[in-house]
């Protein structure tokens, strides 16, 4: 897992932090504390999608994250549910101009 995570995410701070968020939520897990498992797995997920957004796309560091009313949102303010909604989106974009070739 570790080595995929380092192929996805940059920064070696952050892999050794979204380990940490693994094995916190395994260790809850462990110890039947399933909401507390459950809170780090999304903590993981959103540390993954953030770092790849923004590497893939330094623009949204800069300039903000798209907000739904077509506001920018700061990259420091940005949650979860706009993190998927731009990954969504980006995803989108490249499958159409890869199935347009």
């Amino acid at each position: 897992m570790e080595q995929r995570l380092r192929e996805l995410v940059l920064e070696e701070e952050l892999v050794r932090m979204l380990v940490s968020r693994v094995r916190e939520s395994q260790a809850a897990e462990a110890c039947g504390s399933y909401l507390l498992a459950l809170f780090s797995i999304g903590s993981f997920v959103e540390g993954v999608v953030y770092s790849v957004l923004i590497s893939r796309f330094p623009e949204l560091a800069r300039d903000g994250f798209p907000g739904r009313k077509g506001n920018l949102i700061p990259s420091d303010r940005v949650g979860p549910e706009q993190l998927l909604d731009i990954a969504h989106d980006r995803s989108n974009r490249c499958a159409a101009k890869v199935s347009s070739r």
